[in-house]
């Protein structure tokens, strides 16, 4: 996740021949996710992955869920739960992993 700021500065002109030229520069701040997920079986589907983004102070930011077997997949822009109670027992993932699920559910 990006955040793009852009800055501009306006030509000024100086009577001794000095001035400031028009410049824009963009600037990206990238801020650091974490990836965390966890897996059920769910009855007649098979396993179901659940792969949450977090901010850098432990909100859920998106989740998507994955069942492999059934090619189902369920986004969510903007989870209502914002927290994990216990998040040290799911497992380490990837942005390239959510991404990837996140892109199938996209189509």
């Amino acid at each position: 996740m990006y955040l793009v700021c852009q800055l501009n500065f306006l030509l000024i002109q100086i009577d001794r021949g000095f001035k400031i030229a028009l410049q824009s520069c963009s600037v990206k701040m990238r801020w650091f996710m974490k990836y965390l997920k966890s897996g059920q079986v769910v009855p007649g589907k098979g396993m179901a992955w659940t792969i949450y983004e977090l901010n850098d102070s432990d909100e859920i930011q998106r989740i998507v869920t994955h069942i492999p077997e059934k090619n189902e997949v369920t986004l969510y822009l903007k989870p209502k739960m914002k927290s994990l109670f216990q998040p040290e027992r799911l497992d380490e993932s990837n942005e390239q992993e959510f991404s990837f699920v996140w892109d199938l559910g996209s189509k």
